[in-house]
């Protein structure tokens, strides 16, 4: 999701599908978001010959990095948080974001993430996630322990993800 972010952010979608080059303003904008959510889910549920593909969205999330580069006191710095959109509904649930993510933190959020499932009535069967190595043995034993099967994308399909 973050070489998709990244590429919307850009306007590497051509005219059509990129509304804002600039991160400020997608981040600003309600309907980029949408947009950038729309693609997404198309890009979840075809292939790679462009076959839409029957899954039981009810119950699958996907999970990515995203990051945003902000002015602190020590200078420019790359803020990162995980994203996780319920493929049904498309609903996206954003972490805190921390400037140096590791496993402990990644862990520390998919507990985040289950608590926040629990309060809203809602379970994952399904965790779509890349092979990022901040995605720890911990971080799939959080989603595992409720019955989740995690499936990872291929090593470097970016539009797998």
């Amino acid at each position: 999701m973050n070489f998709f972010l990244n590429s919307l952010i850009a306007g590497e979608f051509g005219p059509d599908d990129s509304i804002y080059s600039q991160s400020d303003a997608f981040l600003k904008q309600p309907n980029v978001v949408a947009r950038a959510t729309e693609i997404f889910i198309e890009r979840l549920r075809t292939n790679r010959q462009g076959e839409v593909l029957n899954h039981d969205e009810a119950e699958q999330h996907a999970t990515d990095f995203a990051s945003k580069r902000k002015w602190t006191i020590k200078g420019m710095v790359d803020l990162y948080f995980l994203v996780f959109i319920h493929i049904e509904t498309r609903r996206i649930w954003v972490s805190p974001c921390t400037a140096n993510p590791t496993g402990q933190w990644t862990s520390q959020q998919a507990r985040n993430f289950q608590m926040h499932l629990q309060d809203e009535g809602l379970t994952c069967e399904l965790l779509q996630r890349d092979q990022d190595t901040k995605y720890v043995d911990e971080f799939d034993e959080v989603f595992r322990s409720t019955g989740c099967k995690i499936k990872k994308t291929p090593a470097r399909s970016p539009v797998a993800s």
